[in-house]
């Protein structure tokens, strides 16, 4: 049996997580099933992993037409549930990067310059630094270097 087929028969025995790890392998197969992807994913769209991968979708066309509007929302979501991935890229959309390119190899050197070359209102960036500094509690090493790399430019706002 294929990864795919036990996890479909884990759905059907409704065990927990199940649905999320047939989405996965949905997501991560071939592109022919990113539509069943998105589908299942869509299921439980307000469960913070869920929502995360939703954003993914509706910002790359995956299994859907893009919506960067829609992706921008899943991404909220998701940031405001608490999964550190999201968070961090919800700081870096609250900064001024385009969701359609936080998906690529070079994301976080991306999401750095964008911090590096805008001017923020003291309000934003006290919420954007402080978004970095709670995924980085929570373990993110890209929040890390974004605050490491960025905090001087974030922290000048109050000075």
């Amino acid at each position: 049996e294929n990864a795919i087929t036990v996890y479909e028969k884990a759905v059907e025995a409704k065990l927990p997580e199940a649905q999320s790890n047939l989405s996965k392998a949905y997501f991560l197969g071939r592109k022919s099933e990113q539509k069943r992807s998105f589908d299942y994913f869509n299921k439980n769209p307000n469960d913070p992993f869920s929502a995360f991968m939703l954003a993914c979708c509706y910002s790359l066309g995956l299994g859907v037409d893009v919506d960067l509007a829609e992706a921008g929302r899943c991404l909220k979501l998701s940031a405001e549930a608490g999964f550190t991935e999201a968070i961090v890229k919800y700081a870096l959309a609250l900064a001024g990067m385009s969701i359609d390119k936080m998906w690529g190899d070079s994301w976080l050197m991306e999401g750095a310059l964008q911090l590096a070359a805008s001017d923020f209102t003291p309000e934003l960036s006290a919420r954007i630094l402080d978004l970095l500094e709670k995924a980085a509690a929570q373990g993110s090493d890209s929040a890390t270097a974004l605050i490491e790399n960025c905090a001087r430019k974030l922290q000048s706002v109050f000075s």
